[in-house]
This record gives structure tokens, sequence and C-alpha cells, in this order.
């Protein structure tokens, strides 16, 4: 039976230190994702629009876990804001890099919509994570450990009304997972992409008011980030419920899976003739 990495700080530290980088700390499952790092004795990265915040954030993590951080204040749905966060982290050993910035507020359908809303939701959610991933991958790679953990959502799975290009950027952001993780896992680095359900955060609480409280199964952030980090060393995607009658996340998640080990052999007969 899997026995995750985060269940033994020493570990989860030893493949995931010295430092975390978190893409959009500053509340919700951002705040949870800095705290449970912390726990385990990594130092933490933390970065997002609001100075305020972040340093008191900071503080928090400083006194109750006695680790150090760095606070980056950076607009991450603006472009290069990924290469940006990497320069400001060039110095330290960057050992977990958490993508957790990019949720969809307008609510609007495609065409009313305009194309700087959807450009700015674009960069938060596909160029930035995807340039930091790529360029923090190859300290993880040379040093044989790391992890790579991209916060997604249920809208992945499928095209939905009103959230028409986040749903594609998460689907994006799952294929990118699944397919870094066939490449990365064998070297050492760890990659997860998590579907993530309906959360009881500040961000929903201003998307929705108060329809946040008429919509059953919207799960607490600390449960969904504690069973994340659960699920970081195994990989490639973990599916949490999705609202959606007559999905069945264990049977999305198998079947997914399954796809990726029929690729796995499909690749190794075309490039290695095996």
């Amino acid at each position: 039976m899997h026995s995750p990495l985060i269940e033994n700080p020493t570990a989860f530290r030893n493949q995931y230190g010295p430092w975390a980088v978190i893409a959009g700390a500053s509340d919700g499952t951002g705040e949870q994702f800095a705290h449970q790092i912390a726990a385990t004795g990594i130092n933490c990265v933390l970065v997002a629009r609001r100075h305020s915040v972040l340093q008191a954030l900071a503080a928090n993590l400083e006194k109750t876990h006695g680790i150090e951080t760095r606070v980056v204040v950076l607009d991450l749905s603006l472009p290069a804001a990924g290469q940006q966060l990497c320069k400001a982290v060039a110095d330290l050993e960057i050992g977990l890099f958490v993508s957790n910035a990019g949720a969809d507020t307008a609510g609007k359908l495609f065409t009313e919509g305009d194309l700087d809303t959807w450009h700015r939701l674009i960069h938060m959610n596909i160029h930035n994570p995807m340039d930091a991933a790529h360029i923090l991958a190859q300290g993880m790679i040379a040093r044989g450990r790391g992890g790579l953990l991209l916060m997604g959502s249920g809208q992945a799975i499928g095209g939905q009304p009103r959230t028409g290009v986040y749903s594609a950027c998460k689907g994006f952001s799952l294929n990118l997972c699944e397919a870094m993780w066939t490449e990365l896992k064998p070297l050492g680095v760890d990659v997860l992409s998590v579907v993530a359900p309906l959360m009881h955060t500040p961000t929903l609480q201003r998307t929705l008011g108060d329809l946040v409280d008429k919509i059953p199964g919207v799960m607490h952030a600390d449960e969904v980030v504690r069973t994340s980090l659960e699920q970081l060393d195994t990989g490639p995607l973990y599916i949490f419920p999705t609202g959606i009658p007559g999905d069945d996340p264990e049977a999305l998640m198998a079947a997914r899976r399954g796809r990726i080990d029929n690729v796995l052999q499909l690749a190794k007969a075309m490039f290695e003739g095996g």
C-alpha cells in the first residue's frame, strides 16, 4: 500500500527541499500549501500580487514552523511572469514548484469576454506555469529529485459554459503534467496534476457570493491540499469529485492512467524498438 512521503517529513524534505515555490500563495489553497509544506521544514518562496498579505503569511510561517521565507510580489497574469519568477529565485535550490494561481473570476460567455481578459487567463494558467516548470525542472533533473505540482480543476475534463477558456487552460495543464510525468519520473522528479473540486476559498466566495452555500460537495482547502501532497509522489494526476452528474473520479483516473500506460508502451516500441 502506498505510504505518502508527506507522512514522513524528513523523507518529504529530502525529495522536495530545501526550498519550495508556491505561486498564488496569498490565501485559500495557496496559504494551505505554504503551511503544510513549511510544517515539513521546507523553506517557502511566496508569490502573489499583494505584498502585505504575503509578508504577514511569511512572518507566520517563520514563527510557527521555524523556516526561511522569501516574498516575490508578481502579477502572474502578465506576460513572462513565470520567467521573472525564476530569475527571482535563481540563487535558491528549488525542490518543489506549486502552481496554484489561475482562477477564472469572469464567468462570461466566450464571445462576451474581451480578449485581454482571456489573454491574462491564458498567461496565468498556461504560459507562466509552463515557463516556470520548464526552468525549475532543469535543476531538479540535475539533482535527481524534486516535484512539480500544478493545481487544476474538474473543468479540465471537458468544456463548460461561461468557463470555456479556463477549462481549455486546465485541459492543457492536465495533458502537460501527464506528459511530464512520463518523462521526468524516471529521472527522479515527481509530477502531479490536481483536478481540484470546488472549495471554500476567498476566490470562490468573491466569484459566487452567497451561491457558495447552496452548492453541494464544496470541500475545504486544507483537506484538498493534504490529499494533493499525499498524491505528489505517485502522480501523474488526482481527480477529486467534479460535481458533474455521472462523473466517476475513480473511473476517470483509471482510464487516463491506463491510457498513459498504453502511450508509454507505444513510445517504447516507436523510439526504443521494444
